[in-house]
């Protein structure tokens, strides 16, 4: 393997972003890193690149476009929200489209941090299991970093480990990637017993995570997981009809299994209750409400209300108008914490399209569509898992959730990739 100076700076800046991820935000420097680390890959890629790095400027020029389209038409204009607003969304954009250039243009670079980096990935969920139990157990034991007016009141809502303060997202998103990450690396490793003990592995890391996760009120991992899971599957499978047939009759059979279990066991039945029923029937219940919905159910509310308002339609009620994270704003206490909602009724249909169509080819290409046998499965399965996740958190304003999405299409692209050990 060639090994350059432009190789070096590569696993440089993949380290830097990963333990801006994994660690550095829980000491508060996630903003000073956004900064650094976008300001530095802009210049890397304008130079090291060369030609490659304008293969997706109609993106980056047809967002900022409609970007300015919205503050122009919105209804108030605001110079300080245009630009705070701007650059919440343009460093998840300069991330990704570093990875998908590494992607494209030095492949084997990701593919020798896919390869080595088992032990690093594991290491950093091992290590971040014990400090969730932690917190847990012993609460306000290990607190992150955080500004004192933005200390929130429920304790559960900042169990995160060692990721950024109030991360039960990231928490969430990162227990996706390695269980679908070992998932994939399974067929890399060529001894049995090795495979073996990395299925008792994930299954241990499922049954703890869900623990913590009810510990921790997040829920959401009771949701995306089995998600991820089924968008994972029918990316690779559903060419196959005997593995159609094959997850028909598992999936009916988990289901009569559950049914039993519900019908005759209490403990279960709350359980089931708590983490999947009151889910589906917040979903539900929520959809009418509009701003006279709370909490996680606002995420949903937003979206009816937006599209009833006719500038949705057009270019949204503007980036000036207020900062995409304050609370309030419309009556919605919490407008800001899902990313679909929000840029929906600041940015309109088209903006948000545009946003979507962005990130799912960029993730095409992260996943590795090139070498999957079945692209348009592979490509309903990221756009299933882009929408649910943006409908639920800030995907596309936060650098730390992006690249928990970015280290899932990798695990991905671990499966369509053949690298024996």
């Amino acid at each position: 393997m060639r090994f350059g100076t432009k190789n070096f700076l590569d696993y440089c800046f993949l380290l830097l972003i990963y333990l801006q991820l994994a660690i550095l935000e829980f000491f508060g420097l996630g903003q000073i890193l956004n900064k650094i680390i976008t300001f530095a890959l802009v210049v890397y890629m304008v130079f090291s690149f060369k030609k490659y790095w304008k293969t997706g400027i109609i993106f980056i020029v047809i967002i900022p476009c409609f970007y300015l389209l919205s503050c122009i038409f919105g209804e108030s204009f605001d110079i300080g929200n245009v630009l705070s607003n701007f650059l919440m969304q343009f460093y998840p954009i300069i991330y990704v489209y570093y990875i998908v250039l590494l992607c494209k243009c030095r492949s084997n670079v990701i593919s020798t941090c896919l390869d080595k980096g088992f032990w690093l990935f594991n290491g950093t969920m091992l290590i971040n299991i014990v400090v969730l139990l932690m917190q847990i157990f012993v609460p306000f034991s290990i607190n992150a970093v955080v500004d004192p007016d933005a200390v929130i009141d429920f304790y559960p809502d900042t169990i995160s480990g060692l990721f950024q303060y109030a991360s039960t997202h990231i928490v969430c998103l990162f227990t996706i990637f390695i269980v679908i990450y070992d998932i994939s690396y399974i067929k890399r490793i060529s001894k049995y017993y090795l495979r073996v003990l990395i299925v008792f592995l994930i299954l241990a890391l499922i049954v703890i995570s869900l623990f913590i996760a009810i510990e921790s009120d997040n829920k959401a991992l009771f949701l995306l997981l089995p998600i991820s899971l089924f968008a994972y599957w029918i990316s690779g499978n559903t060419g196959s009809l005997t593995k159609i047939q094959y997850f028909i009759a598992c999936a009916y059979a988990i289901f009569v299994v559950i049914y039993m279990l519900y019908s005759i066991n209490v403990n279960f039945q709350i359980f089931l209750n708590k983490n999947f029923v009151n889910i589906f029937e917040l979903i539900l219940n929520s959809s009418d409400l509009g701003s006279a919905a709370n909490g996680s159910g606002e995420r949903i509310s937003i979206i009816p209300y937006a599209f009833g308002e006719a500038s949705t339609w057009l270019f949204g009620k503007g980036f000036g108008s207020t900062y995409i994270y304050r609370s309030g704003y419309l009556a919605f206490h919490h407008f800001g914490q899902a990313d679909f909602g929000s840029l929906l009724v600041l940015g309109g249909i088209w903006y948000l399209l545009i946003i979507i169509c962005y990130y799912a080819i960029s993730f095409a290409e992260i996943s590795g569509y090139r070498f999957a046998n079945h692209t348009f499965d592979l490509f309903i399965g990221i756009i299933l898992i882009l929408i649910c996740v943006a409908v639920y958190t800030q995907c596309f304003t936060r650098t730390n959730t992006i690249f928990s999405l970015v280290l899932i299409m990798l695990a991905f692209r671990v499966r369509f990739t053949d690298h024996t050990i």
